[in-house]
């Protein structure tokens, strides 16, 4: 029977330090031995060796185990197992195997504890300025399995830094099968920052599975002086597939660049969505969020076909026009129209009717800041009166609805959830993550079907990341876009 508990291998397999790991293999195997698991049972507790020659230690034995022939041995209260409880207690209070778990313990403790190995690690990277992690921890019960790989390259010289983070999750339970993975590049000189990072996420239930990749590049410029935020840049990538027996397929792609001083967001980008529900009806739209949208020729530079200005409205072709069906406009001026049936010079038209309500209804609006909030939770908000949006649609529309937003997370990181509600029923709910110490851009968007009349679009923020943290919302805007056909 083992007396001396043993070392878990798995504690030994999450060492990251091979000569550690080299020595509490060597300190196990010789428990092992010495507990009668390994070996031929010689260098056992009790062993004969430990008997011959030592007529005390011998008479103990002898004064024991005659009890023990009498009571019975499984008996509990047996002489026997008294003095086996009381051997293995001597052991457990030996200065030897007190300083042995002592060291164990410092392996396992978080870097607060002095003399641990995370400590010396933070000592090691403050003295020669650089540390190196790499940590893998599981988790299993009877019915869910979670692998967290976490690794990590930080060099740092005064105020430079640089650092590279990998951190991977695996979970698995009877239901469900989730994969994850973010990969992120971080450079720092006072507190101007630059970040190139990039994830995936793969889950999976009993209904339907959803693949998702991003990545993102931003660049920061703060005031040294104030160490306040002078403008920020950030370019940001999303590809999802959702695929459910309950809502159907839907995959979307878009790409943002946001430019961000205090006060101020400039938001561009583009929006590609395509779905079909559960009832088998398809739908599309593809959004383009600029100032301005032309269409030129390589080795051209001169000649551009076709151009719109979103700040004006102005559409500009240059070229001949073709047009297999009628045109329908409110007002057009025009040096000569060639028609079918002959020349019209001048053209006046007082009363103009749009065929089949052809038309797009655009709606949209932007803010900066909604409070910073610390915990999670029950609280939702929105800007006050300012976030609600209520375009008429004169016929049935489909809603392109796109929405960007910037977050902070000075600590503990948090949980974006953005809602929109449409006459009070959500049509888009999307949480994304944001970075403790880091600001972070994000984009969703959605379609949705319109009756005729007026209808009321309202934006919702909240941070819902379950374990607490400061979070603030910063730059924000929504556009929607209601077509008519």
């Amino acid at each position: 029977m083992a007396v001396v508990p043993a070392i878990p291998e798995a504690a030994l397999m999450a060492i990251s330090d091979p000569n550690a790991r080299q020595v509490l293999r060597a300190v196990s195997d010789g428990i092992a031995v010495r507990n009668g698991d390994a070996g031929n049972g010689d260098n056992a507790f009790l062993t004969m060796g430990n008997i011959k020659g030592r007529s005390g230690l011998a008479g103990q034995l002898a004064v024991a185990i005659a009890p023990a022939m009498a009571d019975g041995i499984s008996s509990n209260a047996s002489h026997m197992q008294v003095l086996a409880d009381a051997l293995q207690q001597s052991v457990l209070d030996s200065p030897a195997w007190q300083a042995m778990f002592s060291q164990l313990q410092l392996i396992a403790a978080p870097e607060s504890v002095e003399g641990s190995f995370a400590n010396g690690l933070a000592q090691a990277a403050a003295a020669t300025g650089y540390a190196i992690q790499d940590s893998t921890t599981a988790t299993t019960t009877a019915n869910d399995i979670t692998v967290l790989d976490n690794q990590g390259i930080y060099v740092n010289v005064g105020t430079s830094i640089s650092a590279f983070t990998l951190e991977q999750s695996y979970r698995a339970d009877k239901d469900n099968a989730l994969a994850s993975a973010i990969n992120t590049i971080w450079a720092s000189v006072g507190g101007n920052t630059a970040l190139i990072q990039d994830g995936q996420l793969a889950a999976v239930n009993g209904t339907g599975a959803t693949a998702t990749q991003w990545n993102q590049l931003q660049a920061a410029v703060t005031d040294p002086v104030t160490n306040k935020l002078i403008s920020s840049a950030t370019i940001n990538q999303n590809m999802t597939i959702a695929n459910t027996a309950i809502s159907g397929l839907n995959a979307q792609w878009g790409v943002k660049i946001d430019l961000s001083t205090p006060g101020k967001a400039y938001v561009a980008g583009v929006a590609l969505n395509s779905a079909v529900d559960a009832n088998g009806i398809t739908s599309s739209s593809f959004n383009i969020l600029a100032d301005s949208f032309a269409v030129g020729a390589p080795g051209k530079p001169d000649i551009v076909p076709f151009a719109i200005d979103a700040t004006t409205g102005l559409v500009a072709i240059r070229g001949d026009l073709v047009v297999k069906n009628s045109i329908t406009a409110s007002s057009m001026a025009v040096g000569t129209i060639t028609a079918q049936s002959g020349i019209i010079g001048n053209l006046a038209v007082g009363t103009l009717q749009i065929a089949n309500q052809s038309v797009t209804v655009p709606a949209s609006i932007s803010g900066y800041g909604a409070g910073t909030f610390t915990g999670s939770g029950s609280y939702w908000f929105s800007e006050i009166g300012a976030a609600t949006l209520s375009p008429t649609y004169p016929a049935a529309a489909k809603v392109n609805i796109l929405v960007t937003w910037q977050v902070s997370a000075p600590g503990g990181g948090g949980n974006t959830r953005v809602q929109i509600r449409m006459d009070g029923s959500t049509v888009l709910d999307q949480s994304d993550t944001a970075y403790a110490g880091l600001s972070s851009s994000h984009v969703a968007s959605t379609v949705v079907s319109a009756s005729a009349g007026t209808h009321s679009f309202t934006l919702w923020f909240t941070n819902d990341w379950p374990g607490g943290g400061t979070w603030s919302l910063n730059n924000w805007s929504v556009t929607i876009l209601g077509v008519m056909k």
